[in-house]
């Protein structure tokens, strides 16, 4: 795994730890399970196309990533759309 993607994976462990103490004394959370989920390359001469979003107050961003199987990265686009 290269460096960013090092990176990416503490930081999502961090995220995932906060969120449990956070939840930790929350009622609301009881139940709830955490699961970790991992991409998975798509079959032999398929690409995969991943999208996410995110919004806060009036700012939104978008985001895609092309992969083959290879899990190689083919490309991707961000924008601003809020």
């Amino acid at each position: 795994m290269g460096e960013l993607g090092g990176a990416s994976q503490r930081w999502m462990i961090g995220w995932r730890n906060a969120q449990l103490r956070a939840a930790a004394g929350n009622a609301s959370m009881v139940g709830v399970e955490v699961r970790e989920i991992k991409w998975l390359p798509p079959p032999q001469g398929w690409v995969k196309i991943n999208t996410d979003g995110a919004v806060k107050m009036t700012n939104g961003y978008a985001g895609a990533v092309v992969r083959d199987y290879h899990e190689d990265w083919l490309a991707g686009c961000s924008r601003n759309i809020g």
